[in-house]
């Protein structure tokens, strides 16, 4: 996955047969994707990209949690070095907040090889 998104557009078509839909442009740099999905497959798969960031259903719920577990388990160490402690701090705390009670709990577990990072995390778990 692109490490940084320049643009994320979906747009979605009607194609030819009811029960079809495509969707199409769905660009982060150099990444392109176009898929052919039923009907009801692109509708729940619309609600969890649109409810990845919140929850708000069981479904929604695991992937948000799945979404900031990643980033602290792999995506904090070019997070820090690209954006610096400040921004990373405000990243962690957020989310960590977004986390569920169970994931919280492992998330406290997690240390890196750079102690900084273990650091940084530890204070803004204490934050949040």
């Amino acid at each position: 996955m692109p490490e940084k998104f320049a643009a994320l557009t979906m747009t979605i078509i009607m194609n030819s047969r009811p029960s079809m839909r495509v969707t199409e442009q769905r660009s982060c740099d150099q990444y392109w994707a176009c898929a052919v999905l039923p009907g009801p497959l692109l509708r729940r798969s619309d609600r969890l990209v649109t409810l990845h960031e919140v929850g708000g259903d069981s479904r929604s719920d695991l992937l948000r949690d799945a979404d900031c577990i990643s980033f602290f388990d792999v995506n904090l160490p070019l997070y820090y070095q690209r954006e610096g402690w400040d921004e990373s701090m405000r990243s962690c705390i957020w989310g960590y907040r977004r986390l569920s009670v169970r994931l919280k709990k492992i998330t406290k577990r997690i240390t890196y090889e750079d102690e900084t990072l273990t650091r940084l995390l530890k204070m803004a778990i204490q934050q949040a």
